[in-house]
């Protein structure tokens, strides 16, 4: 039973132990273990002061490239579901990003309305 845990993870594989599988699941969710706190700094300070649009965009594509390389190999291991929540958490930060932008953009044109 535990060789079976061990290979649907990606982690053991015909007796042979991977553990390219187990440092790639530990990135990714170093990864993840960041993105609940800039959702929560997001919804916070209804601030885009600090995000970069840019940057969260390109770890999204990584993410979508990471999650097409493991469909394409059929390799649903570890590593593959850790990438199906970093990417929501992204894709959420990303709107936040937008919805931050509109209430700075309000806010703006209210004072220079007001001035």
């Amino acid at each position: 039973m535990e060789h079976q845990v061990l290979e649907f993870l990606g982690i053991l594989k015909d007796g042979v132990f991977y553990p390219a599988s187990i440092l790639e699941s530990i990135m990714i969710l170093c990864f993840g273990l960041s993105w609940p706190m800039s959702i929560a700094r997001s919804l916070k300070s209804k601030s885009t002061k600090g995000k970069s649009l840019l940057f969260m965009c390109f770890i999204a594509f990584g993410y979508i490239c990471g999650i097409s390389a493991k469909l394409l190999e059929h390799k649903y291991n570890l590593a593959f579901w850790f990438y199906i929540p970093n990417i929501v958490m992204v894709t959420t930060d990303i709107c936040l990003y937008f919805r931050n932008k509109r209430i700075e953009n309000s806010l703006s044109e209210t004072i220079i309305i007001e001035a």
